[in-house]
């Protein structure tokens, strides 16, 4: 059996409300689990693609396009690509939903922050109370130092990763070595947004299908504003985790993170213990300043790949 299609990328782009709604069309089958890893994880991969069919979509009618919604296929792992070209097949068709990096970062930031994973552990020590109201910006200005009249990202921070998550043309790049550019389709974000049910009639056209008039085409992903508002609570957050990771809740240990329900139940269970006032933190105007300089080629890579001006819709 070869995949239909693949939503490859990017976190904090959108993809859990695409997700949400691929769901619900009749002619597509997805896994219940979203983000399912076994292209980018090596011990599920090493069981063979045969096990990947027969657990994700052993049930799955034959009529019925087949894919999967995981942007950590996009995070990366260089070997991702070639392994769906071997595997699902030379003819999958390869979705990228892409936002303003600075936002997606900002983004990713506060989702991090909620489980206490925002910065190193050395600093978990640090009395990050003062700095409550600006956590964003320590956030920014901790990870790049300014070099040759440009900023880069601090080589000595742990969170690199979340910065490069953000440079998009360099992973479908890799993606073009296998695939041509007709069987890939790039969402943007800002638009997706002001308009869903425009994008998803050119998503469902792409993949060949028609639209149905009982798809919520509105479906939102979690709240993603809420955000520990001290050092207390992200160690807090923390401890939960460690309990869910041990299974001790009765949760199927490793899974927990990779399937929504579970997450969203997690996300309640945090709730009922912790009890943590939403804050809404603002990006300053420096910190911003910065990650639009960073991401500026990024931006320029952005609009030779889909050949067209951002103006803008980014920044």
């Amino acid at each position: 059996m070869k995949l239909d299609f693949i939503v490859a990328g990017f976190r904090k782009c959108g993809t859990t409300s695409i997700y949400k709604v691929l769901s619900q069309h009749s002619q597509i089958y997805i896994p219940a689990v979203k983000e399912v890893d076994f292209f980018a994880d090596e011990r599920e991969y090493a069981k063979g693609y045969d096990w990947y069919v027969k657990r994700y979509f052993g049930d799955c009618p034959r009529e019925k396009l087949k894919g999967e919604v995981n942007p950590r296929l996009s995070m990366l792992d260089k070997t991702v690509p070639k392994k769906i070209y071997e595997n699902a097949g030379k003819d999958v068709k390869l979705i990228f939903s892409v936002r303003n990096p600075v936002e997606s970062l900002y983004s990713l930031f506060k989702m991090r922050a909620l489980y206490g994973r925002a910065f190193p552990e050395e600093e978990k020590e640090l009395n990050l109370e003062e700095k409550q109201n600006d956590m964003f910006d320590y956030f920014v200005r901790s990870n790049f130092v300014y070099e040759d009249g440009r900023y880069v990202a601090n080589q000595e921070r742990t969170r690199e990763r979340m910065i490069e998550s953000g440079k998009y043309s360099c992973y479908i790049k890799e993606y073009l070595k296998y695939f041509s550019k007709d069987q890939i389709k790039i969402i943007i974000f800002e638009e997706y947004i002001k308009d869903p049910m425009i994008i998803y009639q050119d998503l469902f056209s792409f993949l060949g299908i028609q639209e149905e008039s009982h798809i919520d085409y509105y479906e939102k992903a979690m709240d993603g504003n809420r955000v520990p508002i001290s050092i207390e609570s992200m160690l807090e957050y923390d401890r939960i985790a460690e309990i869910y990771e041990t299974g001790i809740l009765g949760y199927n240990t490793a899974d927990y993170g990779r399937d929504l329900r579970l997450r969203l139940q997690y996300e309640k269970d945090v709730e009922k213990t912790v009890k943590i006032p939403a804050v809404k933190y603002k990006m300053g105007s420096y910190a911003r300043e910065i990650l639009n300089s960073y991401y500026e080629e990024e931006k320029k890579a952005m609009e030779d790949l889909l050949g067209r001006d951002l103006g803008t819709l980014w920044w």
